[in-house]
């Protein structure tokens, strides 16, 4: 019996032992991940959409085409701000791709909530067949519809097929 209780005790220390070393490889490869995603290339982008005929935006650091017939892009937007909620509703967005001539653009719609102030105050925009605003600017825009949407928890990734582009060619380049 006693032989038994050892080899019990044995095995819980080993399980322990190897449980315990996992949870430290975990947090050694929690540390790996956030190193390497600094290695992954982002742009620069301003997201806008449309509600009620109220317009909003919010800076962004990734877009990735998904398809080429048609023309779809993705974009992840956290749920907590207002330009969700104005995609969600609309079911439109605008991309504004932006140069590092555009960074002015991103403190300004980065760094504060459409729910406490008017973002396009003093920003050049067109609209078009969406209503969503199209930023002048920009080194393009792409005007899209909402085709799919997925969960992510603290994100809903918003797929959009293009549904009009403006290619521009800013004075300074």
């Amino acid at each position: 019996m006693l032989i038994l209780i050892k080899r019990v005790m044995l095995r819980a220390i080993k399980e322990e032992l190897i449980l315990g070393t996992n949870e430290i490889q975990l947090a050694n490869c929690k540390d790996e991940i956030s190193k390497a995603l600094r290695s992954i290339s982002y742009g620069l982008f301003i997201i806008s959409s449309v509600k009620d005929g109220k317009i909003n935006g919010q800076a962004a650091n990734t877009v990735f085409q998904i398809t080429s017939d048609p023309v779809t892009l993705a974009i992840g937007i956290n749920k907590n701000n207002l330009t969700h909620e104005y995609i969600n509703s609309s079911k439109v967005f605008s991309v504004g791709v932006l140069n590092t001539e555009g960074l002015f653009l991103v403190r300004n719609f980065g760094f504060r909530s459409g729910r406490d102030a008017d973002k396009f105050d003093g920003i050049e925009y067109e609209t078009a067949e969406t209503g969503a605003p199209l930023l002048k600017d920009s080194l393009a825009s792409f005007e899209c519809k909402v085709v799919g949407s997925m969960d992510l928890g603290t994100h809903t990734l918003f797929i959009g097929e293009v549904i009009c582009a403006q290619p521009r060619e800013l004075e300074s380049q």
